[in-house]
């Protein structure tokens, strides 16, 4: 069937709508063609310009208008499951390709990150800043639980005075801090879970902020819920929290 799907940026520009007929102008030779094709449906483009020049039809369509027979195509879209690994990807796809087909020119691989360098790039950088917010927020989180220690162990000075007094070692007055630092930890860590989980489902499923798509690519701000980041974020910051906490108790020896 002769119909074409644009994107929404062309179709404003050439004032088309659904059900519209637009006429494409094709060059066969020194000859131009003109074909009819029925606007089905227009799509938007989160990247802005980018893949908004595409038009999508029928591949018998496309085969038609190139002359090509139907087993003819311009190429394939393979997906790994591993962003990292799509260099290695195409290296290996080409060295397949140059002994199968003796390296012809019109035959090679192209990874994602090396056509969309751009693009990649941009999402490293967030990456980096990412990091860069956690290790923030580890470092206020190890300041203010050490405070806390600090402040919960010279409120006590005077029952640590009388304990050390009937006898007992610092390393069970240190464990009984480190006990109720503990306490406060897994508090801490429960409530901070629940509402972070709550915000991140909310704003999955409602979509409640909104980026600027010219600058983002996105509509809004996306989510990626994994338990295993989840469990191991927060094993990694009451390990880190109280290991130096054990330390700050050391004022009670």
């Amino acid at each position: 069937r002769k119909e074409i799907l644009l994107s929404k940026s062309i179709a404003e520009k050439i004032g088309a709508s659904t059900n519209s007929r637009i006429e494409l102008l094709l060059l066969d030779g020194d000859r131009p063609r003109r074909e009819l094709f029925k606007v089905c449906g227009i799509y938007r483009s989160a990247l802005g310009e980018t893949g908004a020049e595409l038009a999508l039809t029928d591949i018998r369509n496309v085969q038609k208008l190139n002359g090509w027979e139907s087993s003819q195509i311009s190429g394939y879209a393979c997906r790994v499951y591993d962003n990292d690994a799509s260099y290695q990807t195409a290296d290996i796809v080409n060295l397949r390709l140059m002994h199968e087909y003796e390296g012809e020119d019109s035959l090679y691989a192209i990874s994602a990150k090396e056509q969309h360098s751009v693009i990649f790039g941009w999402l490293e950088t967030h990456d980096v800043n990412a990091m860069v917010i956690l290790t923030i927020m580890l470092i206020v989180a190890i300041f203010n639980m050490a405070t806390a220690l600090l402040i919960l162990v010279l409120e006590r000075t005077r029952m640590v005075g009388i304990l050390k007094s009937l006898g007992m070692q610092n390393s069970t007055l240190r464990r009984i801090f480190i006990y109720r630092a503990t306490q406060i930890i897994a508090i801490g860590i429960a409530i901070g879970n629940i509402l972070a989980l709550g915000l991140l489902f909310a704003q999955k499923h409602l979509h409640l902020v909104k980026l600027d798509e010219s600058g983002y690519f996105l509509s809004e701000v996306p989510v990626s819920l994994s338990a295993g980041w989840i469990v191991a974020t927060d094993i990694l910051f009451a390990t880190i929290i109280i290991a130096v906490m054990y330390l700050a108790t050391s004022i009670v020896g």
